[in-house]
């Protein structure tokens, strides 16, 4: 791994607050903070008896990466929902780093074995989209042909074909 993963810390609140420049809370959050976000997954009820996951990668003490993200065990599926890098890392490979972390080590850091991901982007957010691109994603709706501004995509994309979105 390259990171250590830890949950939600209240230790790393604040620094993490300051990464929710105005992109991250538009294209990510919707306009919520990551205080906001980590607030309703603690509070929502296992509807569909999922985990919520709200990791920190850390490199060595210094806090890299937020990803939040959903888990259905029973389906092993791995939705990932917010993925933000402390601004003053990025563009140096932190959040590849950081989903590929994920994408090899899934059992480890979340406890789930060879799970299909999502990630479900919004159509103008070029950063994400390149991103998923990169790690080999493929996107299993055809959203350039609908009025939508969301696409899923879905590693392995293999999986893709079978995916239900």
């Amino acid at each position: 791994m390259h990171y250590k993963w830890i949950d939600y810390p209240a230790q790393f609140e604040k620094r993490i607050e300051g990464w929710c420049d105005q992109y991250a809370m538009q294209i990510a959050m919707e306009d919520d903070t990551a205080k906001v976000e980590n607030q309703w997954y603690l509070a929502t009820p296992d509807t569909y008896t999922h985990i919520d996951y709200n990791k920190i990668a850390l490199e060595g003490d210094t806090p890299i990466a937020l990803l939040m993200m959903v888990v259905i065990k029973e389906k092993s599926i791995v939705h990932f929902d917010t993925l933000i890098v402390n601004p003053k890392m990025r563009k140096q490979g932190h959040g590849v780093r950081a989903l590929t972390d994920v994408l090899q080590n899934a059992e480890a850091i979340i406890g789930v074995e060879n799970p299909v991901f999502v990630g479900q982007i919004r159509k103008d957010n070029n950063v994400s989209i390149r991103l998923m691109e990169k790690l080999g994603f493929q996107c299993v709706d055809d959203a350039h042909k609908r009025d939508d501004a969301w696409c899923n995509w879905v590693y392995p994309a293999g999986a893709a074909a079978s995916f239900d979105s």
